[in-house]
């Protein structure tokens, strides 16, 4: 019995031995070729303060671990402790099994310069490694598996610094937890959570895999994560100097990593304190709550699906420059992009003329390669409480306007869908208001559209800067009311604009360099306003938004600048429209050939004409005669001839008079086949023909030419002192003459007097 417990302590003895020889003798040696081999290895120096190993429990612990840079100067990893054990009796049957994988205070500092981080070289050191490795293939599979059990990292940090852009940001208090990772059929579980810098938020990572089915699934959790830690990554893309805000919320995602279409992601996603600024510190967009649930989003397919998006308090702050607005910017482009915004800004072709072109273009622009939108559709969104304030420095004066209250409200959105339905409202200064009502598909360019927007109580004055610089003069007093209906049908649009302004007075001419600057506005302004201050235009709208050139802004102001110049050129067409005549009725004025006097018709409507003359003092009234010679001659001939027969008829009127009106229509009322009419002319005129040329042979086609001209010339006469000594307008607004006899002679038309007002600038 004594021997067997003799043996024993010898056993145990010569055991302890080995394990106090293996742990100070073998574990020295191995801290100092680990650390004076690892530039060889590694390219690195390595210190490390501690490195023990116990062979019988398949450990080793190590301590107080840094792996330099380069340079030597610097730490790139470093570690407080790292602690790995392996199943020793696993390994008998083919199983390699870490039971722990615990690293505690492990720190990595990464440095980016240009394109170049700080693990560069060790990237490259180990795929040399592996491309010699490569020309031996191995085909045998191996029977050999691999189990990771318990693997823990706490403690954590990571910082990030880039030298070139001298940005600089840190992860700290990362904690993983993998209970373990298998790669057989067992399902492999883990867990991280991270602290961001400076109180950032936390994040919090939950997974599964499966390797054998390839399936997994991710659960992210987010508590007050602050945006701003991502403001060096976003700063290579938009020139944004401060962004605020804070978000929170839960994600799930599932799918197949051999199947990337099947990924499926849902939850809820808020975000609270937006705040970006530009360059200047300047707020550019700020809300106060963005909540988004999300019902399901497959990114490779393109489909979104969310149960609601709510949005609340949206700040807007626009600035129009002359060089920039404020989005492009905020946005990061090379030279000739800024150029050609520029060239955009500054628009060198009339208005007027790019918008006829457009309303005139009937053309199908084809849009190639057009990639298919994405389905995204949203059951319930609602933006409310929100505000664009809009500044426009490339105006004479500044131009400030503040939209308040907007809200936007829609069910059931489809962005590929036919059926959608948006209502928007908006309060706009000192008490108007914006509706729209949008009905139909998203795509204007491919998709029906219903649009419908109604403006009420614009006061005029907020927009005098505009206006000032689109025509040249100023807004004092004025409400404006705007009801647009409008269809698109495939990106041809066909609508109609209706405005009505009240009471709108002008300021005095301020320049001479307006953009509509050949509209007398101010005169087309007195044109249109009718007896109780009101103006009404209806005007088309029509063009093809895929044109490159479509520009909305251009067709409404170029169709707005066409109807004022309309308005100044047939100012009495404006005027008669006001007072509820037909435009036609003014611009023209009958003439009959065969009497130089007019009946009380034609009276009436010069009276209306004076009328207006004497409104608008400013007004130059032009009319001109204009019939066919040669017709008027042919009526003349025979008119005469008649006339001759009925002065025989009656011997007690007058010949050598001006026969009235109503004795003039009994001469015409004579026809050509009356038995008497032919007893007389017949043995007076010898010319055989027709009954004109007869006539014309009989009294000579000089002389009623002349009695044409000068019956035309009566005419004016007539006209000019009725104008000016019966309705009292000054002599040197009034010019009414005939026109030119190579015009006569190749006019076709009935016999009239042009009318026109020219307006005195």
């Amino acid at each position: 019995m004594n021997r067997w417990i003799k043996a024993i302590i010898i056993t145990a003895g010569v055991i302890l031995g080995l394990w106090l020889l293996v742990m100070f003798v073998v574990s020295p040696i191995g801290k100092v070729v680990v650390e004076k081999k690892s530039p060889d290895f590694i390219g690195r120096n390595v210190e490390i303060g501690t490195l023990r190993v116990d062979p019988f429990l398949g450990a080793v612990t190590i301590k107080d671990f840094s792996l330099k840079e380069v340079n030597g100067d610097s730490v790139f990893v470093e570690f407080d402790k790292l602690y790995v054990r392996l199943s020793l009796p696993k390994l008998l049957f083919k199983k390699v099994q870490l039971r722990h994988i615990w690293l505690n205070g492990f720190s990595v500092n990464v440095e980016q310069k240009d394109s170049v981080f700080n693990f560069t070289d060790i990237i490259e050191r180990f795929n040399k490694d592996e491309d010699e490795e490569n020309d031996i293939k191995d085909t045998v599979p191996s029977s050999w598996k691999v189990l990771l059990d318990d693997i823990r990292l706490h403690g954590g940090k990571i910082g990030y610094c880039d030298i070139s852009n001298d940005r600089a940001w840190k992860i700290e208090n990362i904690n993983l937890d993998i209970p373990g990772l298998h790669f057989d059929n067992h399902q492999t579980d883990a867990g991280l959570s991270l602290d961001l810098p400076d109180n950032g938020g936390n994040l919090n990572l939950k997974g599964s895999y499966n390797v054998a089915h390839g399936v997994y699934s991710l659960f992210v959790d987010m508590t007050d994560i602050d945006l701003n830690q991502a403001l060096p990554l976003i700063q290579d893309y938009l020139n944004i100097k401060q962004l605020d805000a804070l978000v929170s919320g839960n994600l799930k995602a599932n799918g197949r990593f051999d199947d990337m279409s099947s990924l499926r992601v849902e939850g809820v996603v808020e975000v609270d304190g937006v705040d970006i600024r530009d360059e200047d510190r300047q707020t550019v967009l700020a809300a106060e709550h963005i909540g988004v649930k999300i019902e399901s989003v497959n990114p490779m397919a393109m489909v979104v699906k969310l149960d609601s998006i709510i949005i609340d308090s949206v700040s807007v702050n626009f600035v129009r420059d002359k060089n920039y607005d404020t989005f492009s910017r905020l946005i990061k482009s090379n030279s000739n992009n800024k150029q050609k915004a520029n060239e955009n800004l500054d628009e060198s072709e009339d208005l007027m003329t790019q918008a006829e072109e457009l309303e005139n273009d009937s053309s199908v622009v084809e849009i190639k390669n057009k990639k298919p939108l994405p389905d995204i559709r949203i059951n319930y969104l609602l933006l409310k409480n929100s505000v664009v304030h809009y500044v426009d420095r490339t105006l004479p004066s500044k131009f400030k306007y503040d939209i308040s209250k907007i809200s936007v409200r829609a069910n059931n959105v489809n962005l590929r869908g036919k059926q959608n339905h948006i209502m928007i409202g908006a309060n706009l200064p000192n008490g108007g208001s914006v509706m729209a009502n949008w009905k139909g598909g998203i795509d204007l360019e491919n998709d029906n559209v219903k649009l419908v927007a109604m403006v009420r109580n614009m006061q005029l004055k907020d927009l005098s800067p505009f206006m000032e610089y689109m025509f040249a003069y100023p807004i004092k007093s004025g409400s404006l009311s705007v009801t647009s209906d409008n269809t698109f049908v495939y990106g041809r649009l066909d609508g109609t604009t209706k405005l009505d302004i009240l009471n709108m007075e002008l300021g005095k001419k301020t320049r001479n360099d307006a953009q509509l600057k050949r509209v007398p506005l101010k005169t087309a302004i007195e044109m249109l306003t009718d007896f109780n201050g009101k103006i009404s235009l209806t005007l088309p709208m029509a063009g093809n938004i895929n044109n490159p050139k479509f520009s909305l802004r251009k067709i409404v102001m170029g169709t707005i600048g066409n109807v004022l110049l309309k308005a100044t050129a047939t100012p009495f067409a404006a005027m008669a429209r006001s007072k509820g005549f037909s435009a036609d009725d003014l611009e023209q004025l009958g003439v009959d050939l065969l009497t130089p006097d007019f009946n009380l018709e034609q009276y009436a409507k010069m009276d209306v004409i004076a009328e207006m003359m004497q409104e608008k003092q400013d007004l130059q009234l032009y009319m001109q005669q204009s019939f066919n010679l040669e017709d008027a001659m042919q009526q003349l001939a025979v008119f005469n001839l008649k006339r001759d027969y009925f002065l025989t008829q009656h011997p007690s009127i007058d010949g050598s008079k001006r026969l009235s009106l109503v004795e003039i229509e009994k001469v015409k009322a004579i026809k050509d086949a009356d038995k008497g009419f032919e007893g007389y002319y017949k043995p007076l005129c010898k010319k055989k023909g027709k009954l004109y040329e007869k006539a014309l042979d009989y009294y000579g086609a000089d002389s009623v030419k002349n009695e044409i001209l000068r019956h035309a010339e009566i005419r004016n006469k007539i006209l000019t002192r009725y104008m000016v000594e019966q309705k009292g307008i000054d002599k040197q607004r009034v010019e009414i003459r005939t026109a030119a006899d190579a015009s006569l002679v190749v006019y076709k038309g009935k016999p009239k007097y042009d009318i026109k007002a020219l307006v005195k600038q």
